[in-house]
């Protein structure tokens, strides 16, 4: 891994290589970039945090939800509903 400064690190694998890009110490954007080999994709996630730090959404490079997170008062993640799940993978 390199990491610069506190603001940027490129993780390489044989597979993938993942650029984070931090402000004020926190993960703010991830983009995985996969080898030649595997797909030759490139993928932008955003990172949304609530007051507390914790990630409750990220989002793709057009703004779509990819994926929701959602937390009891001491923290604990909560299971996801019924409704975010068919919304996932489809109703049968």
């Amino acid at each position: 891994a390199t990491f610069v400064g506190g603001l940027y690190e490129k993780v390489v694998s044989p597979t993938a290589t993942e650029e984070r890009h931090y402000i004020g110490g926190s993960v703010l954007v991830t983009i995985t970039g996969r080898t030649a080999s595997v797909a030759g994709t490139t993928k932008t996630r955003y990172l949304h945090k609530d007051h507390l730090g914790s990630i409750t959404a990220i989002t793709d490079e057009g703004g779509a939800e990819v994926e929701a997170f959602s937390f009891d008062p001491w923290g604990k993640r909560r299971a996801p509903t019924l409704a975010s799940l068919i919304a996932k993978i489809g109703s049968p």
